[in-house]
This record gives structure tokens, sequence and C-alpha cells, in this order.
């Protein structure tokens, strides 16, 4: 069995190691960890190669499951942790959350589409207050001419 290590950041060494430890115990056999990490601090999907990488490496069957530590090595952002997710589960991604509990279970798609709904809530309400700023700043301007 073969398994794929993802983070959104760049992992420090002893830090592999102790999740390193984690999934051995967890899944209670030897295997081989792929360590998947980006060298970007972009958060857009389409330059994630790590991600990318490791979805391929899936498909073709070089991996077997999908660990990552918890919804922040997905991204610096909920609503980026819950578009991967989306990703893997409509990938049908095998995948678990180390300190989440996380996972592609039904219970896992569960959570999953809670987080989906508050952030695209907390999204949309960032976003008006974004535009209530907007509009009060015009409005400023306009009294100071006079």
């Amino acid at each position: 069995m073969n398994v794929g290590l993802y983070s959104f950041e760049t992992f420090e060494v002893s830090k592999v190691e102790n999740l390193k430890i984690l999934i051995h115990q967890l899944i209670r056999r030897k295997c081989g960890i792929y360590i998947y990490s980006e060298n970007t601090n972009k958060e857009r999907l389409s330059k994630r190669d790590g991600l990318r990488k490791m979805l391929e490496d899936y498909r073709n069957s070089k991996i077997d499951i999908i660990f990552f530590e918890d919804r922040e090595a997905l991204g610096s952002d909920e609503y980026t942790s819950y578009r991967i997710l989306k990703i893997l589960s409509d990938e049908k991604v095998n995948y678990t959350s180390l300190k989440d509990g996380l996972n592609n279970s039904s219970y896992g798609k569960l959570q999953m589409e809670l987080i989906g709904v508050f952030e695209n809530y907390a999204k949309k309400a960032s976003d008006e207050r974004s535009r209530r700023g907007q509009m009060l700043k015009e409005r400023q301007k306009q009294l100071n001419k006079y």
C-alpha cells in the first residue's frame, strides 16, 4: 500500500516524521509514503502542481489513499479547503484528514457539505461587506468634494 501526504505549505522534516508515525499507526501496516507539497503561496488551484501530481498518481494507482494533517493543510482559507475537498469527493478519492477526522465516508461527506454551506455563506457575507465598504468610500469621496 502506498499513501500520499499533501500540504499546501512546505513540510518540515520533523513534521513529516511525526505524520509518518501517525499514518503507520492508523493503517497498521508498512506503506510507502509519497510527499506532495506546494512551492508557491498561490491560492489558485490551477497553480497547485503538487495537488495536480497527487491526483494524477491516485488516478494511476501509484497511491491508494491521500492523507493531510488537517483542513488548513489544503489552503490558507476555509473556502479553498472546501473546494479541494469537493474535488477529492467528486473524483471519488479515498482521503483522510489526520486531525479533523474528515474522510470520504458518508459522514465525512456530510461534514464537508456542512462546511461548504457555511463557507459559501461566509464568502457571500465577506463579499457584501467589501461591496458596502466600497460604496461608503465612494460616498465619503463625494461628501468631501463639497
